[in-house]
């Protein structure tokens, strides 16, 4: 890569120094920096081979190329760092809910902690014009449901509540215990821990 710029990978975020507000910074301005100069460089070339004054348009055409293919390379990284970081502010949103820890928040930019804000107004209002919580029923109550192994093909099941599946053998599923106890019986069905 031009200019020996560290770039940040997915893979590298799990390392916490990449967390730093001011390595991202860094880095992405160094990444922008190279993209303004590739595309001046190549807008350059690109005059010099429509106006004929090239001496070798073929060496230069490839060299436009190459520059051109470098600076998509850089714009895939920093979308996919970008995109990444996002999904991980979405995640603990979901996980945790709308207040971020000091930690979390000390390791974020700006526009990350706008973005977030954002989203958790959102997700807010979205839940208030329907009227129903998202984050309750997360998982489903281990008292009703059991989770259970299939052990022979049974084929169509309806529950009580009048939902439909198939159950065929090695499938999993949870179900209400009330559905299951006879099937546990005739070993269609096991309950699983």
């Amino acid at each position: 890569m031009p200019n020996n710029i560290t770039y940040i990978t997915v893979g590298d975020m799990d390392d916490r120094r990449h967390l730093d507000p001011t390595v991202f910074r860094r880095t992405n301005r160094q990444c922008i920096v190279t993209i303004n100069n590739l595309y001046d460089r190549n807008a350059d070339i690109f005059q010099e081979i429509q106006s004929g004054s090239c001496s070798n348009p073929d060496e230069t055409a490839a060299i436009l190329q190459l520059q051109n293919e470098i600076l998509k390379r850089i714009k895939q990284f920093v979308m996919v760092y970008h995109r990444e970081r996002l999904a991980r502010l979405r995640k603990i949103r979901w996980e945790k809910g709308g207040v971020l820890a000091a930690e979390t928040r000390a390791n974020m930019s700006e526009a990350e902690i706008d973005w977030f804000n954002d989203y958790c107004r959102n997700l807010a209002e979205f839940q208030e014009a329907l009227d129903v919580n998202l984050m309750s029923g997360m998982e489903p109550p281990k008292a009703l449901l059991r989770q259970v192994r299939v052990l022979e093909d049974y084929g169509e099941f309806e529950t009580t509540d009048g939902k439909a599946m198939i159950l065929k053998k090695g499938s999993i599923h949870y179900l209400p215990v009330n559905d299951i106890e006879i099937l546990i019986q005739q070993h269609i069905l096991e309950e699983i821990a």
